[in-house]
């Protein structure tokens, strides 16, 4: 029963019986509808677990309750000993002429090897080009690649229902990178660090399939999970969110090519600060929403939206993904397919 995201009918259904909970952003909520906006920073259409807690968080704080000044110390400490728009100082001292390269962490016999429709730019991480390498193969149109497609569904197909749920997907991926890299603790940590745009993509894909009740479920439908038809699109779209979720952590406080990237440095939003001080950094990141920014803070005000000052992970992919679409690229028309009702699937650009 536990899918680790509240959507809107669940909070209507339920707010009531957590009005009693000692929390002060759970007291008399007078308007639930406007609350759950409030909690769905994204605008995803559900509430996950980081912006439930970073919602009542905040509400304490604002209240200065007793526990909101316990995690007011997390705000101020970080206010003053991390500001964001300013580079710390470092004492000067030699500088390395080279650096060693990153290596890959996936098993010789895992690295793809095939026609590549997309070749990832050079600003894209070692993390993010094994994760491609590790799926891409299941994006191809070929007799070879639908085989080892239908052996993957039976595997992340884990009840054997028929369809594929994010928590079923989040569980396959994990495995999947756990097998395929040298050591399996390396595979966890790359499944770990790209985990929060799986959900995007997901979703994406979700939607491509007609909607069509579903046998045994009384009110959950096929657009609530991932067919069978919408397996090779899903695959896609996780190598291509993997990818935009790459860049927006090399400006959300990390650094080109660290495969670890924390909550020290990164909170999951951008601001214009961060985005000015490092658009040059991913202007060779494969994505054509990045290259050639000529008006950054233009471009920083139609990645966000909602006009909050700040981009989020949501709107960045949005606008990527739009980019992509305009210009008419390969990734462009593989994103599309969600957008065109009935089309027909073009071959994954992650081939």
């Amino acid at each position: 029963t536990e899918d680790l995201r509240i959507e809107l009918d669940e909070w209507l259904a339920s707010y009531g019986n957590v009005s009693d909970h000692s929390l002060v952003g759970l007291k008399n909520v007078d308007d639930p509808k406007a609350i759950f906006g409030e909690m769905d920073a994204d605008n995803g259409g559900m509430v996950l677990l980081g912006e439930w807690c970073r919602y009542l968080a905040k509400k304490e704080v604002e209240a200065k309750t007793l526990m909101g000044q316990y995690l007011d110390i997390a705000t101020t400490t970080r206010s003053a000993t991390h500001n964001k728009s300013r580079s710390p100082t470092k004492s000067p001292g030699k500088t390395k002429s080279r650096e060693a390269a990153p290596k890959s962490a996936l098993k010789p016999i895992h690295h793809f090897t095939g026609d590549r429709m997309v070749t990832l730019g050079k600003g894209v991480s070692m993390d993010a080009k094994d994760f491609v390498d590790c799926f891409r193969v299941l994006g191809q149109k070929n007799d070879k690649s639908k085989k080892l497609r239908m052996q993957a569904w039976h595997h992340c197909d884990y009840n054997g229902n028929g369809v594929i749920s994010l928590a079923e997907c989040d569980l396959w991926i994990k495995e999947m990178l756990k097998s395929k890299c040298v050591k399996g603790e390396e595979g966890e940590r790359i499944w770990k660090r790209y985990r929060r745009c799986y959900i995007h993509a997901f979703n994406r894909a979700k939607n491509v399939a007609e909607d069509t009740e579903i046998d045994g479920m009384e009110t959950a439908t096929t657009n609530d999970f991932v067919v069978k038809k919408e397996f090779r699109i899903m695959v896609g779209y996780l190598c291509v969110y993997v990818v935009m979720y790459d860049a927006f952590q090399m400006v959300d406080g990390g650094k080109r090519g660290e495969g670890i990237l924390g909550d020290d440095t990164e909170d999951l939003r951008i601001e214009l600060d961060e985005w000015l001080a490092s658009y040059r950094n991913v202007s060779d990141h494969t994505l054509v929403g990045l290259k050639n920014v000529d008006d950054p803070k233009a471009i920083f005000g139609e990645m966000d939206v909602d006009g909050g000052g700040m981009v989020l992970l949501g709107e960045w992919c949005r606008y990527l993904a739009k980019k992509e679409v305009e210009g008419k690229t390969v990734l462009g028309a593989f994103l599309d397919i969600a957008n065109i009702t009935g089309a027909s699937t073009p071959s994954s650009p992650v081939q």
